[in-house]
């Protein structure tokens, strides 16, 4: 058994610099950092009645994502990311406070390159 998971992880590790040789590619691969700063106006939606939404009020948040792109076509790339926020929004009503301090999100994206220079990708979060 430890045969077969062996031949199984070198043999996909020989087809991966065969497929980065593709000259036809226009997917952009690799990794990808990026720094965010946002001013954002939380919700809370109430479980126990339909319309009731509750504002948490306004605040900046700041932060970044990190992630690795893995072209698996022509133009299509997957690979995974990890999103990091600090927020400073809080708001108290009666001496009861709510507040949003950080913020932690990681999932798997799908890009898909409209041309040499522009890709578009969109995010799920896992």
């Amino acid at each position: 058994m430890k045969t077969m998971i062996s031949a199984t992880l070198v043999a996909a590790g020989l087809a991966v610099p065969a497929q980065a040789q593709d000259a036809q590619s226009i997917a952009r691969d690799g990794l990808h950092i990026e720094a965010r700063a946002t001013y954002e106006t939380p919700t809370v939606s109430s479980v126990l009645e339909d319309d009731d939404v509750y504002k948490l009020g306004s605040a900046f948040a700041f932060g970044g994502e990190i992630g690795y792109d893995i072209a698996v076509g022509r133009a299509v790339t997957v690979g995974p990311y990890a999103q990091y926020e600090v927020s400073t929004v809080e708001t108290c009503v009666d001496g009861d406070c709510v507040s949003v301090e950080n913020y932690f999100e990681a999932g798997a994206t799908i890009g898909y390159a409209l041309s040499p220079r522009c890709t578009a990708s969109s995010a799920t979060a896992a």
